[in-house]
């Protein structure tokens, strides 16, 4: 599947220049012009959107995949020189599209959060394609292991605080930040599947415990791989806000305590423990629970049994 995408994707017209989704052309060339982006070896690439389809050029892409994730391939995203490149097959056409969640998130964030910019955005076909800035640092799986007491607390320190931030942004119902579908996978029921629909989505809340008069903004997955961690500056980024938007306050540390994705990759370290594996989400439920947030994860895992 991935293989196939790839192909469909992207195809080389020559050294400098790529097709896109059959309606982009993605070319290299010594000056900035219009959407760019460097290469990082003194060379722009650059998007232009055609008009016409183009369906000539070979079916090869050189440019490494970083990052493939759902069912049948869903999410795949791209390292083109200073900027990721990520194709995305949406659940729904109403789900809220990333670059409007990271275009309207710059005003909520702490001054020390870090996130992508949008460079470029375009949807057709059935695939949605987003291109972003870098942030810089590693991932929360490869700095973890490596960083002391004082730089581990404080990354939670930093992300409780990122939390608490966007919290204060209130919606009138769980959706989008543009009130577009949520796609939170964890409050749904399996025969649920792909319908994020708002009443549904509090109908499932309730069932669940929480309360939905009070509807906090978050980013509903932060997993290790989506924290970024600059070593050097001691500084943090936060990455895909796909899955961002209005949810009950008590989501905010349920999902902490019911992820297995928030669980630490022990293959990035010498330490392959239970108790390791979980010190990222044990330590954030603690520090959430400090500030005044509560977590329904009893009644959550009972109403998802």
């Amino acid at each position: 599947m991935l293989e196939r995408l790839i192909q469909e994707f992207m195809r080389t017209l020559d050294d400098d220049r790529w097709v896109i989704g059959d309606k982009l052309i993605l070319s290299r060339g010594p000056n900035p012009n219009g959407c760019s982006w460097s290469d990082g070896a003194g060379s722009y690439y650059c998007v232009t959107e055609t008009s016409e389809v183009i369906q000539s050029g070979k079916a090869h892409c050189n440019f490494p995949v970083v990052h493939e994730a759902g069912k049948n391939s869903r999410h795949i995203i791209w390292n083109i020189g200073d900027a990721f490149l990520k194709l995305v097959i949406p659940h729904s056409p109403q789900v809220t599209r990333e670059h409007d969640t990271l275009n309207a998130i710059k005003d909520m964030l702490p001054e020390n959060c870090d996130t992508p910019s949008v460079l470029f955005h375009g949807e057709w076909d059935g695939r949605y394609y987003l291109a972003m800035s870098k942030v810089p640092g590693i991932t929360l799986h490869e700095a973890w292991p490596r960083m002391n007491e004082d730089l581990k607390s404080k990354c939670v320190r930093n992300v409780t605080d990122l939390c608490f931030a966007l919290a204060k942004f209130h919606g009138k119902e769980i959706s989008g930040v543009d009130g577009g579908h949520l796609p939170e996978l964890y409050l749904l029921k399996s025969h649920q599947a792909g319908n994020f629909a708002p009443s549904i989505l509090a109908t499932n809340s309730r069932e669940i415990g929480m309360e939905c008069s009070t509807l906090c903004f978050y980013h509903c997955d932060l997993v290790p791989g989506n924290i970024l961690v600059n070593l050097e500056t001691e500084t943090f980024g936060i990455i895909d806000w796909e899955c961002a938007g209005f949810v009950p306050r008590e989501w905010i540390k349920t999902k902490f305590c019911v992820s297995g994705s928030m669980d630490l990759d022990t293959s990035a370290s010498d330490y392959k423990d239970a108790e390791y594996r979980k010190e990222w989400k044990s330590r954030m439920q603690a520090s959430l629970m400090e500030i005044g947030f509560l977590d329904v994860a009893t009644s959550f895992f009972e109403w998802n049994d």
